[in-house]
């Protein structure tokens, strides 16, 4: 499981691993718990089974000041997972807007990683999505050549929430969009 604790006035995204009886795995990480802990802050939103082989599993989440979408790998033990920029953390830094990830996918066939999310303002927002090369680096070869697209859905928040990699790498993202006193979903195909 992850998520975020606080520390005093700051955030910190946390990963932790429970055993089959319920109580908290103290072979994992340090008696259960892996903080991420960075001088800006975490939360970390959800998790994706990066490699079944390699048992790594993806955190994606947030910074805090500014909020900025991140991606970090962990290993089973709860070790960073080398392959991933290193064992660092992933940050989005691509948009002028702040943004978050609130859920990633690997594709099994290449092992790419596409994360979904929004970007953020004041009174509007769109959905945010990026693929990744396995080693964390932006893949060039996704939307118009910089591993990123911005959608506008309607006129006001839309938020991508979910998605899927297909085995032929399209990827689905379904969402909301908000605006006044109305909520809608939406599901989009991206072809790559």
């Amino acid at each position: 499981m992850a998520g975020s604790l606080r520390e005093a006035n700051l955030f910190h995204g946390f990963f932790a691993r429970y055993d089959e009886a319920g109580a908290l795995d103290t072979q994992y990480g340090e008696n259960g718990f892996v903080l991420v802990e960075n001088d800006i802050g975490s939360s970390i939103e959800a998790l994706a089974m990066r490699s079944v082989e390699s048992e790594t599993v993806l955190g994606v989440g947030t910074t805090a000041v500014p909020n900025r979408g991140l991606l970090i790998g962990k290993n089973m033990d709860g070790s960073a997972d080398l392959e991933l920029a290193g064992g660092n953390i992933v940050i989005s830094d691509f948009t002028a807007e702040e943004n978050a990830w609130l859920q990633a996918a690997v594709s099994p066939a290449s092992g790419r990683i596409v994360a979904v999310g929004f970007t953020e303002g004041f009174e509007e927002a769109d959905v945010l999505i990026a693929r990744y090369l396995p080693t964390g680096s932006l893949d060039n070869s996704f939307g118009e050549g910089g591993g990123w697209v911005r959608t506008k859905i309607g006129k006001s928040v839309d938020m991508g929430q979910g998605l899927s990699v297909q085995p032929d790498e399209k990827i689905i993202v379904c969402g909301t969009t908000f605006t006044n006193d109305l909520t809608e979903a939406f599901v989009l195909r991206y072809i790559g």
